[in-house]
């Protein structure tokens, strides 16, 4: 039952609480108000960099389309579908499993090629998966599409290689920090707004929200100042 689930990530959680204790170093942090004012101008700084503000809006938009995967694939493909929790469980496994292979593969590839090509490519495959998400018929096609959207989201790890070039070294810490906000942002936004459209409109229009979110990546990307080459 659903209950179970939840009771055993409760254990899961808790262990991991146990280990952090019994193996993790006690840190102290003395935080000066010197500090905390350099933080803040490093902050006001990185948002006042507009090419920044483009990888911090493509971070958001990312996050998105994991959203959308992550929290209403699975209702998707049960309530559209029909499919039994152990297949929406297996989809959304095989999927993950998959994006964490080929994550290595492509950085690997954004050391040898274009960092924003391989990104741009990335965007538009999971652009297109979305509008083909939106017409399937079949459940084998929804968990290929879902496994092949998983794949896609390998570009959190190219966009976070982006940001590491344009970022300069004396805001490095700053610039990180602001962007995994933006992560979150698309995180606690995407079920908001899929939550909506899926009860007003339909479900299909949550695919054509974030397809529209990827192909307007490829735009911003188009703007940045990196290299053809890096």
């Amino acid at each position: 039952g659903y209950s179970t689930v939840f009771y055993t990530s409760s254990i899961i959680l808790v262990a991991t609480a146990v280990v952090i204790f019994s193996t993790g170093r006690n840190l102290v942090v003395h935080e000066k108000s010197k500090k905390q004012v350099k933080i803040l101008k490093n902050m006001k700084s990185v948002l006042g960099d507009s090419q920044i503000r483009l990888t911090f809006i493509m971070a958001f938009l990312v996050f998105l389309g994991v959203s959308s995967v992550r929290s209403f694939s699975p209702i998707y493909a049960s309530e559209l579908f029909s499919m039994d929790e152990i297949s929406v469980g297996l989809m959304i496994t095989l999927g993950s499993a998959m994006q964490l292979i080929m994550t290595p593969f492509v950085g690997r590839l954004s050391d040898k090629y274009s960092v924003r090509g391989l990104l741009m490519v990335l965007f538009a495959v999971s652009g297109a998966l979305f509008l083909l998400i939106r017409v399937v018929s079949t459940p084998l096609q929804v968990i290929l599409i879902t496994i092949g959207l998983l794949m896609s989201f390998s570009s959190q790890s190219v966009s976070l290689i982006i940001v590491s070039k344009l970022a300069s070294k004396e805001k490095l810490g700053a610039t990180m920090g602001l962007y995994g906000s933006f992560e979150d942002l698309g995180l606690i936004v995407g079920p908001l707004v899929f939550g909506y459209v899926w009860e007003t409109y339909s479900p299909q229009n949550i695919y054509l929200i974030t397809s529209i979110a990827a192909f307007l990546g490829i735009i911003l990307l188009s703007r940045t100042r990196l290299g053809v080459k890096q």
